[in-house]
C-alpha cells in the first residue's frame, strides 16, 4: 500500500491532519480491521494504538469499471489507456507506455477528466496522487464523480513531461563538480560543498511557468560508477525570488563514491506535444 500525509505547517495552532492509505485492489488486502499505532517524539507517553473496524459490506459493488485499451500517439511516444475506475472517493485511470517509446515519460502536465456540462474534475492533489508500478504502468487518481452519474466522461490533455532515455540520468562528477549528463540546458550544478557529515549539492532548474509549480526531479536513491546504491539524506526546494528558477539542494551521505554519482530523473520541466488529446470514458 502507499500512504500520504500532510504536515504541520503551525505548531502554536490546533491543528488537523490526515494520512491517506491507499491499498492495491488486484492483491486484495483490504483487511477486515486495521490496528493503527502512533509514536510521537517528546512527550510522556509516546505510543498511542487504537483499531478501526472495515465494514466491507458498505462499498461492495460501489464501482464502475470501462475497459478502454485506446492507444494514442504524442510526439511519436505511444501510451495506452487501459481502464478506467470510478469509485465514490476517487477515479483511477490505468495507463500503460510503450516499451519501444524514445522517451521517458515522467507524468501529465495538464490532464483532466470532464463530463458533458464540461465540469472538470481534476487530479488529486492531497492525498495519494498515483501508483507507479513500474517505469511503463501507472495509475493516476482524479476527483471522483461518482454521485453526480455524468452521462458522459472523457479523459483530456494536450501535453506530458517526457525527457529522452539517454538523458534519464544525471551523472555528477564529485572530483571536478560537474555534470556529465543531463536532460538540458534547464538544469544547472551551482556548488558542491562538504558540510563534514555530508556532501551538498545545489541545483537550480527553469521552470516553465511562474506558478507555484516545483519539480522535486531525482528520486531518493542513487548509485555510484560501480553500481552500488545509496540514499539521500535530504532534499528540498526553494523559490528564486521574481525568477522563474528554483533550487534544489540535496545532502548526501559523505563518503568515498566511485566518481561519477548517478541520479535518476522523476519529475522534470521538459513538455511535449502541442494538441489537444480527448478520449472518451463512457
Amino acid at each position: 500500500m502507499s500512504v500520504s500525509r500532510s504536515g504541520f505547517d503551525n505548531l502554536n495552532k490546533e491543528k488537523v491532519s490526515f494520512i491517506d492509505i491507499a491499498f492495491s485492489e488486484e492483491k486484495d488486502r483490504i483487511p477486515d480491521k486495521l490496528n493503527v499505532d502512533f509514536e510521537f517524539n517528546g512527550i510522556k507517553s509516546p505510543l498511542f494504538n487504537f483499531s478501526i473496524p472495515i465494514n466491507k459490506e458498505k462499498f461492495i459493488g460501489l464501482k464502475e469499471v470501462f475497459i478502454l485499451n485506446k492507444t494514442v500517439e504524442i510526439n511519436r511516444q505511444k501510451i495506452t489507456f487501459e481502464k478506467v475506475i470510478i469509485y465514490p472517493t476517487r477515479i483511477a485511470v490505468y495507463i500503460s507506455y510503450d516499451t519501444k517509446n524514445t522517451k521517458k515519460i515522467l507524468g501529465f502536465y495538464d490532464m483532466k477528466i470532464t463530463d458533458e456540462d464540461n465540469d472538470i474534475f481534476g487530479q488529486i492533489s492531497n492525498g495519494v496522487t498515483s501508483t507507479i508500478k513500474d517505469d511503463n504502468n501507472i495509475i493516476l487518481y482524479f476527483q471522483s464523480n461518482f454521485f453526480k452519474k455524468p452521462k458522459n466522461l472523457y479523459i483530456v490533455f494536450s501535453k506530458i513531461k517526457a525527457i529522452d532515455k539517454n538523458k534519464e540520468y544525471v551523472l555528477i562528477d564529485l572530483k571536478n563538480n560537474t555534470i556529465l549528463n543531463k536532460p538540458d540546458e534547464k538544469l544547472n550544478l551551482n556548488n558542491i560543498v562538504n558540510n563534514g557529515n555530508y556532501i551538498e549539492l545545489t541545483f537550480t532548474i527553469e521552470k516553465i511557468d511562474n506558478l507555484n509549480n516545483y519539480y522535486s526531479p531525482f528520486y531518493s536513491e542513487f548509485e555510484d560508477s560501480f553500481m552500488k546504491k545509496y540514499n539521500y539524506s535530504n532534499l528540498s526546494i526553494h523559490a528564486v525570488e521574481n525568477e522563474k528558477v528554483e533550487k534544489v539542494i540535496i545532502k548526501i551521505p559523505n563518503e568515498s563514491y566511485n566518481n561519477p554519482i548517478k541520479f535518476k530523473i522523476v519529475d522534470y520541466p521538459l513538455l511535449v506535444g502541442d494538441k489537444e488529446i480527448k478520449i472518451k470514458i463512457k
